[in-house]
């Protein structure tokens, strides 16, 4: 299969802002595309190489990117440097060098060279990726121009994109997998079953060759690996334990909410890995917990919990902050005694070979105490189980005098089961009420932003903010931001969201303003807010509530924290916000 047949699909994804035109290019491309060529399609239609959990990146800067194309296309790297700030896109900058070098020699603007096949080109990226040592630095940038003066001008720009990581398709999961199951799994009927077969694996490139290969039978069989991170159990909001023990049932076990960061260790014969809650292997920054949890848990398992960093004299609990010092590729002794860690386990997802997601939450736990030996460094979730809402009350109280946010509430009994990369009431965040405002803060997406004036001019100055709607995998605008920026953030944005940068809305951004810049849905800002109203300038739950108008947030306040733990579809859900709007004329 010719790489250029990719790169037009490539370019038709990118001028699309329609979500069904994607799908059917998609469509298109994946019937063209071989059971054996799935992977390294699936793969690069996401930007990346390999799986998240393989830990597998490019990594490939600005600058080496151009000295390669400086020698690719025979110009000086200043030349390179210089289209960069005139178009601002190292893609482009490939594209026009290798056109104006191709025409101007005999045979005109088409590269002589025997035509790229998508095998080729993957299999010299991943050579890039893995090149290290010695001489790496020019190995890379010996790599990737001779692929580039191979390369057509078009898959030249997609090339170059990709290594930078600037790969701007915004193809979603859920996008992916509607178009496998239009493909492969005979319609959209399909689609659940790909859904369970990723969440359980995180493996979209495995998924695809299961289902291309055996149909649905095969996409049903997949069980929880040891190595593949499971995609995780999200938790809803209510406000009030009231309404939580009345969700529930009357009774629910209760846990401690700690600011950290939730894991997934999986531990085995010759694996000791954790992964985050984006299934990134972070075991490096974590060189201290794998042995804790080695000696802890002494058999093969997967489990979850969340570090948190402690104060090294009195040993309090420290807020998520803290971790941030070991998001580096190499943690030394030093930041490891600074910011020492602590896992506190809550759920059991694997034990002995066995998938214990289909059990009930309380047999879970059950097995989970079981199996593990406590010591200072690994430790179970502190969980009550309450029948009443005072206990439920005294109970978060306790969580946050321990220095907790609040609790999570998980349904108990039959039909319980640990629901993979879902949503839902069977577990709810009960977190303090701040006086005057929403009790929770939201995650929203970066879908757009509004150049500043005044002290803000020169810069962005707002952001437009969207909400994730799991239904339509699209994201709806909640509301325009500024407030909590500091100078320091609007300084460094612009930078972190040029990758993202685009000239037309993006085919998953459902959006009524024209804001002055448009993103491919990648940040997600922690922000907070006085209370959710409708509006007819916003797309959130557009049409849900009341005719032609959708949900707004009011004086939205950036609380200076990205969560570069969450991805664009981590980030709070159309149905959450609904929710909570509710929520807001129950307690008035």
């Amino acid at each position: 299969m010719d790489f250029e047949t990719v790169a037009r699909a490539f370019a038709e994804l990118e001028e699309t802002s329609s979500r069904k035109a994607m799908t059917e290019t998609l469509l298109r491309l994946l019937q063209h595309t071989s059971v054996e060529l799935l992977p390294p399609v699936v793969l690069l239609l996401q930007g990346k190489i390999a799986p998240n959990y393989e830990g597998i990146e490019l990594n490939m800067g600005a600058q080496l990117a151009a000295r390669a194309i400086a020698d690719a296309a025979a110009a000086p790297v200043p030349m390179v440097e210089e289209r960069l700030q005139k178009l601002g896109d190292l893609g482009l900058v490939a594209r026009d060098l290798l056109e104006t070098q191709r025409a101007s020699e005999a045979g005109g603007g088409t590269s002589s060279s025997p035509r790229l096949r998508v095998d080729d080109v993957f299999a010299a990226l991943i050579e890039i990726a893995e090149a290290t040592g010695r001489g790496s630095v020019q190995w890379k940038v010996d790599l990737l121009a001779d692929l580039l003066r191979r390369a057509t001008a078009l898959e030249a720009t997609f090339i170059v994109r990709t290594v930078t990581g600037n790969l701007r398709l915004g193809v979603g999961d859920a996008t992916l997998l509607e178009a496998l199951a239009l493909a492969f799994g005979g319609g959209p009927e399909a689609r659940p079953v790909l859904e369970r077969a990723y969440n359980l694996t995180s493996d979209l490139p495995g998924v695809a060759v299961r289902v291309a290969s055996g149909g649905i039978a095969a996409a049903a069989a997949v069980e929880i690996t040891l190595g593949k991170p499971v995609r995780p159990m999200l938790a809803e909001r209510l406000d009030s334990p009231e309404e939580i023990l009345d969700a529930m049932g009357g009774h629910c076990a209760a846990e401690y909410k700690y600011d950290g960061e939730r894991f997934q260790a999986h531990l085995g014969p010759g694996l000791a890995a954790i992964f985050s809650r984006r299934q990134e292997n972070i075991t490096h920054q974590f060189p201290d917990l794998v042995e804790a949890l080695r000696v802890a848990i002494p058999r093969p398992a997967i489990v979850e919990g969340e570090a948190v960093a402690l104060d090294p004299v009195s040993g309090a609990l420290r807020p998520f902050q803290d971790l941030l010092r070991r998001k580096r590729k190499s943690v030394d002794a030093d930041i490891l005694a600074q910011y020492p860690v602590v896992a506190f386990l809550f759920d059991l997802l694997y034990l002995d070979g066995e998938d214990r997601t289909e059990d009930p939450n309380e047999v879970r736990r059950e097995a989970l105490e079981a199996l593990v030996r406590p010591g200072e460094q690994v430790q179970l979730a502190t969980r009550r189980v309450v029948t009443a809402v005072a206990e439920l009350k005294r109970f978060f109280d306790e969580a946050i005098a321990e220095g907790s946010e609040g609790l999570i509430c998980k349904q108990i009994g039959p039909g319980t089961g640990y629901r993979a990369g879902k949503r839902g009431y069977q577990w709810v965040k009960y977190k303090r009420d701040i006086h005057g405002q929403l009790t929770d803060s939201l995650d929203l997406v970066i879908v757009a932003a509004f150049y500043g004036r005044g002290r803000r001019a020169g810069t962005y100055g707002s952001f437009l903010l969207a909400v994730y709607n799991v239904e339509s995998d699209t994201f709806e605008t909640l509301t325009r931001c500024g407030a909590g920026l500091t100078d320091a953030d609007l300084a460094r944005l612009p930078e972190r969201l040029r990758p993202s940068l685009l000239d037309h809305r993006h085919p998953r951004v459902s959006a009524l303003i024209e804001p002055d810049v448009w993103f491919a849905p990648s940040q997600v800002f922690e922000v907070i807010g006085q209370e959710l109203s409708l509006s007819p300038r916003h797309t959130c739950a557009f049409g849900v509530l009341e005719p032609e108008r959708g949900l707004s947030l009011r004086f939205p306040r950036f609380t200076g924290r990205i969560r570069s733990d969450k991805a664009p579809e981590d980030a709070t859900s159309t149905a959450e916000v609904i929710e909570m709007y509710r929520q807001q004329f129950a307690h008035r």
